[in-house]
């Protein structure tokens, strides 16, 4: 019987960074949550584009974080998608305001 120490993977294929030279992150898959780009001031560094839905850090009253993107323009206009309403918002308030980008307008990370 072998013993295994903490941390090492039960079989040999079974680590995440198998067959992958040097210890970096893993390779950008391409969807939105694959790579965060963060700030140096910790907000997510993001354009908005109507179509995007992002998570807001704070739920709207209904008790849904998910809102759309509607209009982006110097304001944006956002939709909760749990009951519908619209907000309006300045665009450093909303850019302060996301934790998360859940999906792009155009299907991919940007």
């Amino acid at each position: 019987m072998t013993t295994r120490r903490r941390g090492e993977p039960t079989n040999s294929a079974g680590s995440a960074g198998a067959g992958r030279q040097g210890g970096g992150p893993p390779p950008n898959d391409g969807g939105p949550r694959a790579a965060r780009r963060v700030g140096s001031d910790g907000r997510l560094l993001w354009t908005p584009v109507a179509g995007d839905v992002v998570l807001l850090r704070r739920p709207h009253v209904c008790g849904t974080a998910r809102m759309v993107v509607t209009v982006a323009g110097l304001d944006i206009r956002l939709s909760c998608s749990g009951c519908g309403a619209r907000v309006t918002m300045r665009r450093e308030r909303v850019r302060s305001q996301v934790a998360e980008l859940v999906s792009t307008a155009s299907g991919g990370n940007r």
